[in-house]
């Protein structure tokens, strides 16, 4: 089973480190390779003196030591040395320039033996730190001692100091199990005495304490050097003792990388810190070393006003900005020219901005340095440790700490004449508007694109419907219809509009059977049954009307013979009601008198009855004039009789009793004051009755109603059961009236003018006629319609026949018909009559009913969505230049804040003591500017990292450099707290490595493990790691994943997630991004080339073809000879620009590199005004660099023979095509490809790997290009058809309109020149990262470019406001 444990792992990558491997130059030198070193002794007596003083002069630190003469005619030796010394010199400058190491030293004096292990050394135990410079001497009068050129080889002493061989040490240590202490790995010889021998006894003295056992032999007092001789391995192996190590005066200069040294503790640390660890190197999906807090990651909005970002920048970068403000660890994928750089300095400034740490990584110098400079620009450059090599750099970082330290006051100043608070508030304006903008336009784009509501989006509605076209209201339908879902039902409408058509003729026969219920699963047997239904209630509707014609004597309808069998039952009911006439004659008087009282309140009115004559009744002997008179005298008497005395005077002697004493006799009742009182209630009840009669009596039919005014009224004498017989008959004929005034005969019959009888028998006689229909109506209902049945009732005998025939002939088409209509909803068929009401469906039905189902759909969303009216205003217009205006101010206040913050932080913390002292960098700025005894950077840092990080909150360095300045510890230590070591722990917030993929992973890891956040940026379609004269050891058995990766970058991309830039910058022109865009980018590289180069006729790549070149000793040197004219063409032509030359290997390279220096002044080597200097480099190495003018070397080419080899060196290994990627988009203006061969001589179809074959696309690519043959290739829309592009519809509206360029969905063009480009709202706006791209980002862009562009949307076009 394989052991996955970060231990095991850890392990696998410090083993792969070269530091403590045998193949390490550091520890085993057998030989001495003519490019990296020479042996010391071989310059004895080429200066006139010994090669000891060489040793002299260095151990008593003198600047310059002369070697030899640079040519020397009359001197082989010297001339041989020279050339060695040449190529030693071009590999540390090469080393230098690419990695920023200085890695020159003169190794003294050597050790040799074995290790306790048995493991063989042979390596210098000293390091005088060197650099290799020529230098005019005058010359001597004396010609016999100067014969040489003048011009001299010297050794220049470094500022670092004398140090022990650190990866010597380390073996020492490793192997031998040993404890070295830091204070002797570092151990610097300061305060040796500056004279060789006392050096010597000093190095002898300092041997004996040490925790080495080397022996120190006699030889090394002798004031001679020896001879370092070739030896191999096995030699050693063989004559060395295990544990035994001597000294030997032979030195060696040479190329003897240290920095990598420093990361050999790192992984001891780690490995020690892991033994706890069982989770393995990597969680799920993320790797361990990210900070555990980091682990789980909630998506978070980032707000504008969180982003501070100094330089411009695109939306893939803004992108990658907002993934990291959230926490997220990444790897960034950048192609060349988009522009990592800008993303990695626009991080520095946000994070430092905010109080944060960073760390910016890099093998290459290059990238550090464009990084740095961009800082520059910025302002950062004082708050930044650009530290290339930590010996050598730190006294300018030193300086560079002890400047800010001094400007402290100053920038405490600045600031306080600074409105911050208007700064900052003005930064949070602009920031807030930028959200508040981008916020409409994104529900304008979500809008436009949003399918959900409909299942097409509003944008493909405003292309494809037509406003003017003819309209139906669909407002309440077009819910139910989702284009999406609308096939099958235009499928169905489709049929349905076609059987329609065939059934529009002008026949009974159609007519009648277009109002058909739907025949449901009938046979042509069924034909008879439908003709002998249709005769039998066309037979019998004809009978009906002729019957009830002549009784109503009136014409009737097909409603009114409905309406009347509907109400048999109310007709029955009134004949029923009808028992006598006088029932009916008041029916008749209550119709004639026009009343309108209800039966409820003739109820009331029976109440009121019913309560008059009570218990008492009424007196019914008096007539009703004398009725009040005696009710007056009755009065009186009950008042007499109300006490004795006055009862005894009325009953002898009132007048009134006679006529009182009648009455009462009269009603049955006595004198007593009781029945007088009865007789008085009856007396009233009379009254109130007399009142209320003649009030209501003519509501009543009586047969004399004038009886109704006399003195004796009709009812008097008959008592209550006459009111009650009375109230019944009018109850029954309210109950008839109110029956009768709904039926529909009532509009057809005047009742009143009818007597009892007549009624009667026209009542009998229409039920009758109703019930022998009734019977067939509800048989032939379930099969003939209403209106068909109502057609019966208008048609003639002849026209019968013609629909039975015609029922007939078309029955099977009338049954496919109804087969299609039976598939319709109700809903679905209440849509179709209206279309059918509004419009005429026989011309185009399906276009009616989705045009208008569009503009239903394009109303509802605008409705939903207002903003989208906004495309065809001013609206979107004017924030889209609100947006460009914020987001320009925005970029200049981040800048100004950056600065504001970062001199903030230097005085934010500062303490005093009682005295109102500073203390406060007191010690930092004390160990900065001292002159002995100084500190290293990483003691430094350790000690007072907290001042020092205030002051510089960035860093740039290489892997091994950010092992050998920042300590390494666990990151559950405070920062205020020291671990066992003395050192406080350095964490960076943030740790971006640039140009991972030239890194190998096991130099990468320990940087990332001091942050807690870390980017990885590079290119997986570039150059892999290379190890650059360091040799690394490789374990083919490791079958861990995490091991089974070279680079840095594809490490990250096993375990982090990947975002990649878009947008390139470099290339000034489309053809020379183009090829590496197709075949190594899947044209995902967006480029806005200047408008002013777009119409310039010359191609940018120009294809020289050179006849003669022969390929002789890997060079090619007629190719060299063209490229040398090329260059002195260029320099005189084009003095300002800067030039590249690339080969295709190493020789060519040396060769070219040789040839310039020839013939071209050392001036002359440097572009004017200071400018990028000429540089010659192989496919190899030239990562990372750029220049205006980039020559193209190809080299290969027939030998003298006429042979030519498929040989392409590295282009024929595994990866080989990164590197012609990397080689062909180094130019920024222009390319010149020198070529010996043709693309057709390369046959390379059987190629194993894809180097070769891309080559050959490569060379014909670019003779086409040069050929004037080149077109760029529009952007090409996927996923959409034409109709859904606005810009397919402009380009036939407009000539001058065509689709041409990548970056633009129309360009204007016009006599084959430019005029600008056209942006619309299709494919590019909808792949668009952001609405900031669309509205800010590319206007911006364009503008600067010198565009001229026009911007239309779909609705534009709907609405037809496009000029």
């Amino acid at each position: 089973m394989i052991d996955y444990s970060l231990q095991t792992i850890l392990k696998a990558y410090a083993k792969r480190l070269t530091n403590l491997s045998a193949k390490n130059k550091s520890l085993l030198l057998l030989n001495l390779p003519n490019e990296q070193f020479i042996d010391l002794h071989e310059l004895d007596f080429l200066h006139n003196q010994p090669s000891f003083m060489l040793i002299e002069q260095l151990i008593a630190q003198k600047n310059a030591i002369s070697l030899c003469d640079t040519l020397d005619p009359r001197n082989v030796k010297v001339n041989e040395v020279s050339k060695r010394l040449k190529k030693i010199s071009r590999t540390e400058k090469f080393i230098e320039e690419e990695r920023g190491a200085k890695d020159l030293y003169v190794g003294y004096p050597m050790v040799k033996g074995k290790l306790m292990d048995g493991t063989v050394v042979r390596c210098p135990l000293l390091f005088f730190p060197v650099t290799l410079t020529q230098k005019a001497q005058r010359l001597s009068l004396n010609s016999s001692t100067d014969t040489g050129s003048g011009i001299k080889w010297h050794l220049q002493r470094r500022e670092e100091p004398v140090t022990f061989n650190r990866s010597f040490l380390l073996a020492y240590s490793h192997f031998n199990e040993i404890k070295i202490f830091d204070n002797f790995l570092e151990y610097t010889f300061e305060d040796f005495s500056k004279t060789s021998l006392e050096f010597r006894t000093q190095l002898y003295e300092l041997l004996k304490v040490s925790p080495l056992n080397v022996n120190f032999n006699q030889e090394l007092f002798t004031n001679q050097l020896q001879y370092f001789e070739k030896s191999t391995k096995a030699d050693l192996e063989q004559m060395e003792k295990n544990g035994e190590l001597k000294l030997y005066p032979q030195a060696v200069l040479g190329i003897f990388p240290q920095a990598g040294s420093f990361l050999v503790p790192d992984y001891d640390f780690l490995i020690e810190e892991s033994q706890n660890n069982i989770t393995g190197l990597f969680r799920e999906g993320e790797a361990q070393w990210l900070h555990p807090s980091l682990s789980m990651i909630q998506p978070t909005k980032i707000r504008e006003e969180k982003l501070l970002t100094p330089l411009a920048i695109d939306a893939s970068q803004e992108e990658i900005i907002r993934e990291v403000k959230i926490g997220k660890s990444l790897v960034v994928q950048g192609p060349p020219g988009t522009g990592k750089s800008q993303l990695i300095c626009n991080l520095v400034a946000d994070f430092t901005a905010r109080g944060k740490s960073v760390l910016v990584v890099s093998q290459k110098r290059a990238a550090l340095d464009v990084v740095y400079e961009r800082l520059r620009q910025i302002g950062m450059e004082q708050f930044v440790g650009s530290v290339h090599d930590f010996k050598n750099d730190r006294k300018a970082l030193y300086s560079q700490i002890l400047h800010q330290v001094e400007q402290i006051d100053a920038y405490k100043k600045h600031n306080y004449s600074l409105d911050s608070i208007f700064l900052e508030r003005s930064f949070d304006q602009e920031s807030r508007r930028i959200d508040k903008i981008v916020e409409e336009l994104d529900s304008f784009k979500t809008a436009l694109f949003d399918t959900s509501l409909c299942g097409v989006s509003v944008k493909e509605l405003y292309l494809t419907s037509q406003p003017d076209a003819p309209y139906v209201d669909l407002s309440n339908f077009y819910q139910d219809y989702r284009f999406d879902q609308l096939d099958d039902f235009l499928t169905r409408f489709q049929k349905y509009c076609q059987y329609t058509r065939l059934f529009r003729h002008d026949s009974i026969g159609k007519n009648f059977w277009n109002k058909r219920k739907r025949f449901n699963s009938l046979t042509f047997s069924d034909v008879k049954h439908w003709q002998e239904l249709f005769s039998k209630t066309f037979k019998a509707t004809q009978t009906v009307f002729q019957e009830l014609e002549s009784l109503l004597e009136s014409k009737i309808q097909y409603d009114d013979l409905q309406n009347l069998i509907q109400e048999r039952d109310e007709l029955k009911s009134i004949s029923a009601i009808l028992t006598s006439n006088s029932y009916f004659d008041a029916l008749k008087y209550r119709k004639q008198q026009k009343h309108s009282l209800r039966a409820l309140e003739f109820s009331q009115l029976f109440e009121q009855i019913k309560a008059i004559f009570g218990v008492e009744g009424i007196e019914i002997t008096l007539d009703s004039s004398a009725l009040k008179p005696f009710l007056h005298k009755l009065i009186e008497a009950l008042d007499a009789k109300s006490n004795a005395i006055g009862g005894m005077v009325w009953s002898l002697f009132s007048k009134q009793k006679k006529d009182i004493q009648d009455v009462v006799v009269a009603n049955g009742l006595t004198m007593s004051a009781d029945d007088l009182r009865r007789l008085q209630m009856r007396i009233q009840n009379r009254i109130q009755l007399e009142e209320w009669w003649t009030e209501f009596g003519h509501l009543f039919w009586v047969k004399s109603q004038g009886n109704i005014s006399s003195e004796r009224p009709i009812w008097l004498g008959k008592g209550f059961r006459w009111f009650e017989r009375h109230f019944e008959m009018m109850h029954k004929a309210i109950q008839t009236d109110m029956v009768w005034q709904e039926t529909h005969l009532s509009l057809l019959v005047d009742i009143s003018s009818f007597d009892y009888e007549s009624v009667k028998n026209l009542l009998e006689d229409i039920h009758a006629s109703l019930e022998g229909y009734a019977e067939t109506h509800v048989y032939s209902q379930p099969y003939l319609s209403e209106s068909q049945l109502e057609m019966l009732a208008n048609i003639k005998a002849s026209e019968a026949s013609d629909i039975i025939a015609y029922l007939d002939e078309h029955f099977d088409l009338m049954l496919e018909a109804d087969e299609i209509h039976r598939s319709f909803s109700s809903r679905e068929m209440d849509l179709i009559s209206l279309l059918e009401k509004e419009a005429n469906l026989e011309d185009s039905p399906i276009e009616l009913f989705t045009n208008n189902l569009k503009l239903a759909w394009i109303e509802a969303i605008e409705q939903r969505y207002p903003i989208l009216r906004g495309a065809s205003t001013l609206k979107l217009q004017q924030l889209e230049e609100d947006l460009q205006k914020s987001i320009e101010q925005k970029q200049q206040l981040s800048k100004e804040i950056l600065q504001l913050k970062l001199r903030e932080k230097t005085y934010q913390s500062i303490e005093v003591n009682r005295l109102q002292n500073v203390t406060t960098y007191r010690d930092l700025k004390h160990q900065v500017s001292k002159k002995r005894k100084i500190w290293s950077i990483r003691k430094l840092i350790a000690e007072l990292s907290d001042e020092v990080f205030n002051l510089i909150p960035c860093w740039l360095a290489s892997p091994e450099t950010v092992s050998a300045i920042f300590p390494l510890t666990t990151h559950n230590l405070a920062i205020s707290e020291k671990n066992s070591t003395g050192y406080h722990p350095v964490m960076f917030d943030l740790v971006i490595f640039d140009e991972a993929s030239q890194c190998y992973a096991e130099q990468g890891i320990p940087s990332i493990f001091r942050g807690k956040q870390t980017v990885i940026a590079g290119d997986s379609k570039q150059l892999q790691p290379s190890d650059l004269y360091r040799i690394r050891f490789d374990d083919e058995d490791e079958d861990i994943p995490a091991l089974e990766v070279d680079s840095f970058l594809d490490l990250g991309c096993q375990f982090l997630p990947q975002m990649q830039l878009r947008g390139h910058y470099r290339s000034r022109s489309l053809d020379l991004i183009d090829f590496s865009n197709q075949h190594f980018y899947q044209n995902s590289l967006q480029l806005l080339p200047r408008f002013e180069d777009m119409n310039d006729s010359d191609s940018s790549i120009e294809y020289i073809q050179v006849s003669e070149g022969i390929w002789n000793n890997h060079c090619n040197a007629v190719e060299a000879d063209v490229i040398l004219t090329l260059v002195k063409e260029l320099r005189a032509n084009t003095p300002d620009k800067s030039i590249g030359i690339v080969t295709f290997n190493y020789r060519q390279q040396v060769y070219i590199q040789d040839l310039l220096e020839q013939h071209l002044h050392a001036q002359e080597k440097l572009t004017k005004n200071g400018q990028e200097p000429i540089f010659v480099k192989n496919i190899e190495n030239v990562q990372g660099d750029e220049r205006d003018i980039i020559i193209f070397s190809v080299g290969y080419a027939p030998d003298a023979t006429g042979r030519f080899t498929m040989n392409f060196g590295t282009l024929n290994m595994s990866g080989g095509e990164n590197r012609l990627n990397v080689a062909v988009t180094r130019a920024r203006e222009r390319v010149y490809v020198i070529t010996s061969i043709a693309p057709e001589q390369l046959k390379v179809d059987d190629a194993t790997h894809e180097g070769p074959k891309l080559l050959k696309h490569y060379l014909e690519y670019a003779r086409r290009v040069s050929e004037g043959l080149y077109s760029p290739q529009p952007h090409i829309s996927k996923n959409y058809w034409a109709e859904w592009l606005l810009k397919e519809q402009l380009s036939k509206k407009v000539v001058s309109f065509v689709k041409e360029l990548p970056f633009a969905d129309l360009t204007v063009k016009s006599s084959q020149q430019y005029q600008g480009v056209v942006l619309t709202d299709d494919d590019l706006f909808y792949d668009a990262r952001s609405v900031k791209e669309s509205f800010a980002y590319l206007p911006l862009e364009l503008q600067r470019k010198g565009w001229s562009f026009t911007r239309y949307y779909s609705r534009q076009l709907w609405k037809k406001v496009i000029p």
